[in-house]
């Protein structure tokens, strides 16, 4: 109230002459610009620091992410590789509990216990042991002590491996010093049917470490968060087990970001940024620090600001005014003299006619206006006169038009009369036409039916017009599925789209038919687009034969795949198992005369019945294209090469570097070109082994398939020859880049590199 009292008594002080407001609004003026230019710097101010302190603050929080990452997808790529080892071994209890102890003993502070169960459920073995208890105890101890009760954690470890092929707990925190801990649980699948489980007790307290050293400042600090939102590493542990404020539940989603919030327990602003960890755990880091920290310099510049602002009010405020009194006072002059006249009538000058400024231009200005006053009634006489003239010689010129006029109208009602009969005559035809002729409005609704289309519909024309074409002699869908009512609208909105098409339409007693239409839009006087005119021809009788011919070529194809696929039985599996079948035959007599030979012919049995298994497996894979799209590209390549083993005696070592996921058309391809290759192998190079390299890399993915065998000239041997373009093509249908190297006597290698530059390729 105060300060509104004080400009309502500046505004009653300005308004008494020109001078005080120019005075009062230039003050006025130059305190609010330099009160933006402040507010400005403050802003721009504060927006860098937080800019600055974002990127700070992400960066971190980034960092931090990719080295939890790192460490959790280190810890679960050894434990993984350790079930895959604890499978390659026997499943006896005593061959197990030395691999674990081995284990336990490798890394003490990483595995701090390891949990043994059989297909039941039961606790086979555990190993919870100190240090100094593992270097003394023997694993056959391990193996024969009696099992312990396990905590629920670890039981629910062992029941997620049933639901998913490994299992990840939350974290836990145990013993008096509040140990993190994380439990994963592996299946094992022996060879010989027998089925276990591994669950590991795996330590935090490194990676706990690193998050809790990360700080910022003097109040900035890191934290993480589990996959539901709750906090499982802090600085202080009071916060362990609270949950995270709502404003951060876009991390829970996967997404980084920042923002500022109150902290509810402390009831302090902080800036907060969030990175999520990524891999197989779902966890989160948070890097916090205090607001006031972070804008502690923007309050110093703050209060500077405020003094320079001062200092220029006051000295802009008399320099202003100083400057008005010297630029009003010629106006004030003016102004006397211009009263003078208006008073007396006296064209008196006003004596400043000499100066040279704005003001005594309009003196002089003056002073000509006066001089020019006498002179403007006679010439506004003269022009009065030549007006007179010229509105004489216009109304002589409208009669003329007006005469013109009404020709043009008797010439429009002809021209009218005209386009009535043609248009009488476009109707006969129209009506008359062995033709489906229809129009339809820019919504879908009739306004033209002809009489062919009425007999062909069922509907006579009071009943269709008025109505929309969607329900009547258009079905809403096809019977493929296809929206028909949202092509009506579209070729509402755009016609040219659709100057030809077919589909399908329904008479009134509900019977499909086909037809092809030829759409016209049609234009008013205006020159705008309102309706559409269909012309349609029935073709129903042609569309059942072309269905028919399909299925017939379907069924041809289908019967000349069963029949492929029985030659491929018969002369793989079949050769194959009647193989396997003479061996098993005389393996008694040869095991009882030379037991070396017999387990050599033992080995050759299980080669060729895996190699009669994986064979099957890739027929199935034949019958059941989408298999191959499901399964993994590289156990899809240890089968083949199991079935080319099996079938050729030709040893296929396959090795996989990484594990990827790559689009779908992508591994069909590289699935092929290995199949192809390897059939080359098997039926011409001749060779004693093959190898198969599968290399997954981030964005890349590098194949390579080659043989000891005998090779061929590249020059003299045609591209197309065994099978070679295939292969081409397969690669180029992915547009992947391939190589081919061989030379006679030193075998043959085939590389294929796929570069996915859409970014489908995930290690």
């Amino acid at each position: 109230m105060f300060i509104k009292r004080i400009f309502r008594h500046l505004k009653q002080w300005s308004s008494s002459g020109i001078q005080r407001r120019l005075v009062f609004w230039s003050i006025c003026f130059w305190v609010l610009t330099i009160s933006i230019i402040s507010l400005s710097f403050l802003w721009i101010g504060q927006n860098r620091i937080i800019g600055e302190t974002r990127q700070r603050n992400v960066q971190l929080a980034s960092i931090i992410s990719r080295d939890v990452n790192a460490r959790i997808s280190s810890i679960y790529s050894d434990a993984r590789i350790f079930s895959r080892h604890l499978e390659s071994l026997s499943p006896l209890l005593y061959n197990q509990t030395a691999a674990m102890l081995s284990l336990r003993l490798s890394a003490p502070q990483r595995y701090r216990a390891v949990y043994y169960f059989d297909g039941g459920g039961n606790l086979l073995l555990y190993l919870t042991d100190t240090l100094e208890n593992l270097l003394e105890i023997e694993p056959v101890e391990i193996a024969t002590r009696p099992p312990i009760p396990v905590d629920e954690e670890i039981t629910s470890a062992y029941r997620a491996i049933g639901t998913a092929s490994t299992s990840i707990s939350e974290v836990r925190f145990t013993g008096i010093d509040r140990t993190p801990v994380l439990y994963v649980g592996f299946p094992l699948n022996f060879a010989d049917g027998v089925t276990r489980a591994l669950v590991l007790e795996l330590d935090l307290r490194d990676i706990w470490q690193r998050i809790n050293l990360s700080t910022i400042g003097q109040t900035g600090f890191a934290y993480a968060v589990s996959r539901d939102g709750t906090i499982i590493a802090h600085p202080e542990a009071s916060y362990l087990g609270n949950t995270i404020p709502s404003v951060l539940n876009p991390l829970l989603a996967g997404y980084e970001g920042f923002t500022g919030y109150t902290e509810p327990i402390k009831q302090t602003a902080v800036l907060t940024t969030f990175n999520p960890v990524g891999g197989p755990t779902g966890w989160g880091i948070v890097v916090q620090q205090d607001e006031s920290e972070v804008l502690a310099s923007m309050l110093r510049s703050g209060a500077l600001i405020v003094g320079v602002w001062i200092a220029l009010a006051l000295f802009g405020t008399f320099g202003i005014r100083i400057m008005m009194r010297n630029f009003t006072a010629p106006i004030v002059e003016l102004t006397r003299t211009t009263q003078n006249i208006a008073n007396t009538g006296f064209l008196a000058k006003t004596g400043m006619i000499q100066s040279p400024d704005e003001v005594g231009q309009l003196s002089h200005a003056f002073d000509g206006m006066i001089d020019r006053l006498q002179t403007a009634e006679g010439e506004l006489r003269q022009s009065h006169e030549e007006l007179e003239s010229r509105v004489a010689s216009r109304t002589a010129e409208l009669s003329g038009a007006n005469a013109r006029l009404q020709q043009e109208i008797a010439q429009r009602a002809q021209a009218q009369e005209a386009l009535r009969r043609s248009e009488t005559k476009y109707r006969h035809l129209v009506e008359s036409a062995n033709t489906i002729i229809i129009e339809m409005d820019t919504s879908g609704k009739i306004t033209f039916f002809n009489k062919f289309a009425q007999d062909f519909f069922g509907y006579n024309e009071s009943e269709i017009l008025g109505k929309s074409v969607i329900g009547t002699i258009v079905p809403p869908k096809d019977t493929s599925g296809k929206d028909l009512e949202a092509m009506i609208e579209d070729i509402g909105k755009h016609p040219e789209r659709y100057l030809h098409n077919e589909n399908e339409n329904m008479r009134r007693n509900g019977e499909r038919v086909w037809i092809v239409w030829t759409n016209q839009p049609l234009y008013n006087e205006e020159g705008n687009f309102n309706e559409i005119m269909c012309i349609g021809i029935n073709r129903t009788e042609q569309k059942k034969a072309e269905e028919l011919l399909a299925r017939e070529t379907k069924e041809k194809a289908t019967a000349e795949e069963r029949n492929r696929l029985a030659r491929d039985l018969h002369d793989a599996v079949s050769q194959t198992l009647f193989s396997a079948s003479l061996i098993a035959e005389v393996l008694p007599r040869i095991w009882e005369r030379h037991p070396d030979e017999g387990r050599k012919r033992l080995e050759e049995v299980r080669q060729l019945t895996r190699g009669a298994l994986a064979e099957m497996r890739t027929l199935l894979l034949e019958l059941r294209p989408a298999a191959l799209v499901e399964a993994e590209l590289g156990d899809l390549l240890h089968q083949l090469g199991e079935s080319i083993t099996g079938r050729s005696r030709v040893p296929v070592a396959v090795t996989v570097e990484g594990k990827c996921a790559l689009p779908a058309e992508a591994k069909i391809a590289l699935y092929r070109i290995a199949q192809e290759a390897l059939n080359n192998v098997a039926k011409h190079a001749g060779a004693s082994q093959a190898k198969v390299n599968l290399q997954c890399q981030p964005g890349s993915i590098v194949l390579r398939i080659s043989d000891n065998g005998k090779g061929f000239d590249m020059k003299t041997r045609s591209p197309d020859s065994f099978g070679l373009g295939i292969i081409q093509e397969r690669a180029g249908e992915i547009s992947a880049s391939l190589a081919i190297e061989s030379s006679i006597g030193h075998g043959t290698e085939v590389m294929v590199t796929y570069k996915d530059i859409s970014g489908g390729i995930k290690q």
